[in-house]
């Protein structure tokens, strides 16, 4: 910290970019350094700047599990809707790695998350957590958008749909019994959830 100080005092550019266009502030993320985070970013880095891979410090913090730099970020109000190169955003990535507090920082009231974005594969992030089998991340998004319980994806897959064929029953209890799903609905090939639960 001592040294990063010393380098911006000195008026080292912090908004610069390595070959993969990581800044300072993707670095400090990747090095799980919240304090260092924070300093950069009172000293004017961009919390939305985004490297090669579309992923910003708020991505980076959240798939290398560094709870720490999450809510340093989340501090400076970060745009949470930016997609990576899969289409990701940051929720996807905290459900993707079973990452529950930044999955509930994330979905707070004051927070602004598109909870209907898809990633490039077609899924929001309710299909998402009932494809990972992430029971918590499912809880969490029926109590704050119990009304895309069976939002479907371009294939007609629900999340129902997904959770059964991917054999993850605490889910699809959740799903039926907590956000109240259609338990017949059918995809674009008319398949229900038991259907596809019975081919497994």
């Amino acid at each position: 910290m001592q040294i990063v100080r010393l380098l911006v005092g000195l008026k080292a550019n912090i908004g610069l970019r390595d070959d993969e266009d990581d800044t300072a502030l993707h670095y400090a993320a990747f090095g799980n350094q919240p304090a260092v985070m924070e300093y950069l970013l009172e000293s004017g880095a961009d919390v939305n700047s985004i490297n090669a891979n579309h992923c910003t410090p708020l991505h980076v913090s959240v798939s290398k599990k560094h709870i720490g730099c999450v809510r340093v970020v989340l501090k400076h109000f970060p745009d949470l809707n930016l997609q990576d190169s899969y289409g990701d955003t940051a929720l996807h990535d905290a459900i993707g790695n079973d990452m529950y507090e930044a999955v509930e920082l994330l979905t707070r009231e004051s927070s602004c998350t598109d909870l209907t974005l898809r990633n490039k594969r077609g899924f929001n992030c309710l299909h998402h957590a009932a494809l990972k089998g992430n029971n918590r991340a499912t809880e969490r998004l029926l109590t704050v958008a119990r009304d895309s319980v069976d939002v479907r994806k371009d294939d007609g897959f629900s999340a129902l749909h997904l959770a059964a064929f991917n054999g993850h029953a605490q889910v699809v209890s959740t799903l039926l019994m907590m956000g109240g799903a259609t338990v017949d609905l059918t995809n674009n090939r008319g398949q229900t959830a038991l259907m596809l639960a019975s081919s497994q």
